[in-house]
């Protein structure tokens, strides 16, 4: 891959979710630090792009399943050549066969077989700017590399319940290519700054834990799955006692064995909030 250029697109708020929007002064390779998403691009011109819903029932007489979010990608100036859309697969090289894009028009859907799998992106040539997605294939990823996990990532939101100094904090378990700034756009004001990777299996069962014990948590157990929206809702949520000033989280797999681990100072988180509220460019 030729070296990139990161840029901050534009956000904008719409009725439904966000949308991102960019101008290229030139030709050159451009990722965007919001979404991860490459940009290939030939010539000056401008680039709007969005998350949309997907549909899965299109997917399965293809035995597709999604792998990543899917985006409404255009340009009028027709200046991307080249489409690098992030994956979550923490070893590529293993399962880079099941991998593909999903390529929608008003013609139908075609799948595109990637020009290169890199170790964070999925590589395609974009013969028309319309709606993307990459997509693993059922059989190849989940019958042959059941066992693998991939790349997630767990944020945290807190929020105040009372005057007397009571927090909830939900905890959300997600694929680590789903951009933050989609989920912070349905938590505003409550993200809290952590590490936030780990790696997860779809489809087993994780708990929420902490140190000091005692605190509410619910549900007990909950499935990691392939969440790309529309909705981020909370995996788990905790309540936070007033005198509680530090607090270990532990996320853990069904066979007990710990996934991810953050000390929460809480006095901090509460005196931060105010630089940690998701600002629009």
């Amino acid at each position: 891959m030729d070296a990139k250029s990161s840029f901050t697109p534009e956000v904008t708020k719409e009725r439904i979710g966000i949308s991102y929007s960019s101008k290229f002064p030139s030709s050159g390779v451009f990722q965007c630090s919001l979404t991860g998403l490459v940009f290939n691009v030939t010539h000056e011109g401008e680039v709007t792009y969005k998350i949309l819903i997907w549909d899965k029932m299109d997917l399965e007489p293809a035995c597709k399943f999604p792998g990543g979010p899917l985006y409404s990608i255009k340009s009028p100036q027709d200046c991307i050549s080249q489409l690098h859309l992030p994956h979550c697969e923490p070893e590529p090289a293993l399962v880079s066969q099941s991998l593909s894009v999903v390529h929608l028009t008003d013609d139908g859907m075609s799948i595109l077989q990637p020009l290169e799998v890199t170790e964070t992106h999925v590589v395609v040539n974009t013969p028309q700017l319309t709606v993307f997605g990459i997509v693993w294939d059922i059989i190849k990823r989940f019958k042959n590399f059941m066992t693998k996990p991939v790349c997630g990532q767990i944020l945290l939101f807190l929020r105040p319940v009372n005057r007397r100094g009571r927090h909830i904090l939900s905890v959300i378990l997600l694929p680590s290519n789903v951009p933050l700034q989609e989920v912070k756009d349905q938590h505003e004001n409550e993200y809290i700054q952590a590490p936030a990777h780990c790696l997860l299996h779809m489809g087993l069962d994780y708990s929420l834990h902490s140190d000091p014990g005692g605190f509410k948590i619910q549900p007990a157990t909950s499935d990691f799955c392939d969440n790309y929206g529309p909705n981020y809702h909370a995996t788990f949520e905790i309540v936070l006692v007033e005198s509680t000033e530090e607090v270990t989280l532990m996320v853990r797999d069904p066979e007990k064995k710990q996934v991810w681990e953050h000390r929460l100072h809480l006095s901090a988180s509460h005196d931060s909030r105010d630089d940690d509220q998701p600002r629009t460019e």
